[in-house]
């Protein structure tokens, strides 16, 4: 059995770091670390980790950093051959890390994700839970490119083999860094059961009325508009050049056409 790195940033309220830690202990894949990376400059945080008595706790402060930073100061001070992020709001299931574990090893692939139940809060139609949709079992990105941009834009809800990660890579923000990682890995297992809960605070900017996404259509179209950005980005920051993402994620067809020329054209068709 391999031991599975469970890296959470620690930014939220005690009451709900409880939660997630709980959600965490009660995992029945038992060789996990969990390593909980918090800030200095956060009242009252210390205290509460301090009284997780399980022995395959890890605390690391650090002070005045980014969601990035800390998952890659997490992940410097892991050991796990399997490495998974989670928010100190969020929960998992109690199976969240077998089943991940379970179909990355039956595929043979270097990336597993489940499902997301995502809860909000709207100020009129009140809860709103939504899950993210249903995918192949296995996902060959080279073949099948119209998933990538529907594929979530997020570090959480999936599990990753070590050598995916590099520390020098967590200077991308998450959304970039995760179309890397899904570029390089070419295959994708998941888990189509929703096992990743992630909860929206109330103070959060996806309350407000405007911004908040209320249904699974929508929320797909930000995932797509996300995956547009962030590819840009990609260009612009990584060493890989503009010609190798068009034709990883357009193929040769497209080989002579821009970047944003491509998009343009609606070059990857969402799957539904």
């Amino acid at each position: 059995m391999k031991l599975v790195s469970i890296i959470v940033p620690v930014y939220n309220k005690c009451e709900e770091i409880k939660k997630c830690y709980d959600s965490l202990i009660k995992q029945t894949y038992k060789n996990i670390e969990i390593i909980f990376v918090y800030d200095e400059t956060t009242d009252n945080i210390l205290d509460l980790l301090n009284s997780f008595l399980d022995d395959r706790v890890v605390i690391v402060s650090m002070k005045n950093r980014s969601l990035m930073d800390a998952r890659g100061v997490g992940f410097n001070k892991s050991h796990g051959e399997y490495i998974c992020f989670v928010d100190s709001n969020d929960t998992i299931d109690e199976d969240y890390i077998s089943k991940l574990v379970m179909i990355l090893e039956k595929y043979g692939s270097n990336i597993s994700m489940g499902r997301i139940s995502r809860y909000c809060y709207h100020p009129i139609i009140k809860n709103i839970t939504l899950k993210s949709r249903r995918r192949p079992n296995l996902i060959d990105l080279e073949k099948r490119k119209e998933y990538l941009p529907v594929l979530l834009s997020s570090m959480v809800g999936k599990l990753f083999k070590r050598e995916m990660l590099e520390l020098k890579n967590f200077k991308y923000n998450s959304n970039e860094y995760i179309y890397l990682l899904y570029i390089k890995s070419r295959y994708i297992s998941v888990c189509n059961d929703c096992i990743y809960h992630n909860h929206f605070e109330k103070t959060s900017e996806h309350y407000s009325f405007d911004n908040l996404i209320c249904d699974v259509d929508s929320w797909e179209k930000a995932e797509i508009k996300m995956f547009n950005t962030s590819i840009i980005m990609v260009l612009n920051k990584s060493k890989l050049k503009e010609d190798d993402i068009l034709e990883i994620v357009f193929g040769t067809q497209t080989k002579k056409l821009s970047y944003r020329t491509a998009m343009s054209l609606n070059l990857l068709e969402v799957k539904k």
